[in-house]
């Protein structure tokens, strides 16, 4: 690992064919070039030979190159920065009210499974989530609908 390679980056630069190879057919196929594309965005993230910004000390002419970023969500770096622009433009659509915040999660083994090989159903599962505490104990008490 050379001193500029973020430790991220380098263990996907070294494991990622290998370790895809023996997990992509866990992944829906239509979503196998989206990781792809994501996972070489990232790799490529700075890299000066995809382009770069230079700026020049106007005293001692000393050099600084900058590789352009990938601006992918994936990116260690890049996705810091898209989820903290996305979260500003949140705050700025939403009203200023009291609200509940709840985490639903799955449990390992089939329910989750099923859930990873057949994405398009977690939408009905938020909807069952959302009804369950309408019509449950939360929303009652606090007059949230």
């Amino acid at each position: 690992m050379n001193k500029n390679t973020k430790p991220l980056k380098y263990i996907f630069e070294n494991h990622f064919h290998q370790t895809w190879n023996n997990i992509k057919h866990k992944f829906p196929k239509n979503l196998h070039s989206s990781i792809w594309n994501n996972v070489s965005k990232f790799l490529d993230c700075g890299d000066i030979s995809r382009g770069y910004t230079a700026f020049k000390c106007n005293q001692c002419s000393h050099m600084h190159i900058v590789g352009f970023s990938c601006k992918s969500r994936f990116c260690s770096s890049c996705g810091k920065i898209y989820a903290e622009n996305w979260a500003l433009n949140l705050k700025e659509q939403l009203f200023d009210v009291q609200h509940i915040h709840a985490v639903f999660s799955l449990p390992t083994g089939f329910c989750r499974d099923f859930f990873f090989s057949h994405r398009f159903k977690l939408q009905d599962l938020a909807k069952a989530a959302y009804q369950s505490l309408k019509y449950g104990v939360i929303f009652p008490k606090t007059g949230f609908s």
